[in-house]
């Protein structure tokens, strides 16, 4: 990684006009493009990575250990009376989602909830202490690894590597920082319409209000993986062409800058009614 000191900088500032030195800071990030955490990809899911097999694997080990490295955090946060989360943006999602729940569960005692690349269940804990009163069966869709290791720590909640999920009814469905990564997400997005009749709450969702939607390549987990950035007009009109309604949108996150990016992208939430109630 090239990486300019406090003394070159300043010594770059006192002997080439800003133009150069532009030129220079521009050399510099080129340089860096490998430490970038988001950058535009222009070929979208055509996009042919440079990750193996082997590599990928490595990914899903790491996102494992994260997960259960945090799970003791997420118990005890659950359980104490302080914020919920570690920084405003934490903080901000949990509220946000407890309001679409709460929303979702009016005048019930009970509930079907599905959450769609829901990894261990952690929104399991959350949804019984913010209804501790409600009765809550939770259906988690995830990759087989993670289903394995959710289903040892949450035995109460009912996990799915396949299909099998859209087999159920559910009242309230949650896709949390979770639909960006499926390259047909159109689809997925519309199996989860067809198999729910009250609620559909999309959140963590990068959107942009000018581009059209693009790719960005992520890095993270020790490997790198593609993503959605979602133009909001455009998800907007879909969800209406699959009989959605929206009832309320969230602002979760300050602006996030990718590499080459046409503009800069934010996270929002979108709490969905079906039209069939």
């Amino acid at each position: 990684m090239v990486k300019l000191s406090g003394k070159f900088r300043h010594l770059v500032k006192s002997i080439v006009p800003p133009v150069l030195e532009q030129s220079i800071k521009n050399l510099v990030t080129y340089l860096n493009l490998r430490k970038e955490r988001f950058e535009y990809i222009p070929e979208g899911w055509n996009y042919r990575r440079k990750s193996t097999d082997r590599n990928m694997r490595s990914v899903y080990e790491s996102i494992l250990q994260y997960r259960i490295s945090q799970w003791p955090y997420f118990v005890n946060t659950f359980k104490s009376k302080g914020p919920f989360g570690k920084d405003p943006v934490d903080h901000n999602t949990v509220m946000t989602f407890a309001y679409a729940l709460m929303i979702a569960s009016r005048g019930k005692t009970k509930i079907k909830m599905l959450d769609w690349g829901g990894a261990l269940g952690h929104y399991y804990l959350l949804s019984r202490s913010i209804l501790p009163d409600v009765e809550i069966k939770y259906v988690c869709k995830e990759l087989s690894f993670l289903c394995e290791h959710g289903r040892k720590l949450l035995p109460d909640v009912e996990f799915y590597d396949n299909d099998n999920y859209l087999n159920y009814t559910y009242d309230f469905s949650l896709f949390s920082g979770s639909l960006q990564y499926v390259e047909d997400w159109k689809k997925v997005f519309s199996d989860v319409r067809k198999a729910t009749d009250g609620y559909i709450f999309v959140t963590i969702l990068p959107v942009v209000m000018n581009s059209s939607s693009f790719v960005v390549l992520e890095r993270g987990y020790s490997g790198e993986f593609l993503e959605w950035i979602f133009n909001k007009q455009e998800f907007l009109r879909y969800a209406q062409e699959i009989g959605l309604d929206l009832v309320q949108e969230f602002l979760i996150s300050y602006k996030v800058y990718a590499h080459r990016a046409q503009e800069p992208f934010d996270y929002r939430g979108f709490l969905f009614r079906t039209k069939s109630i």
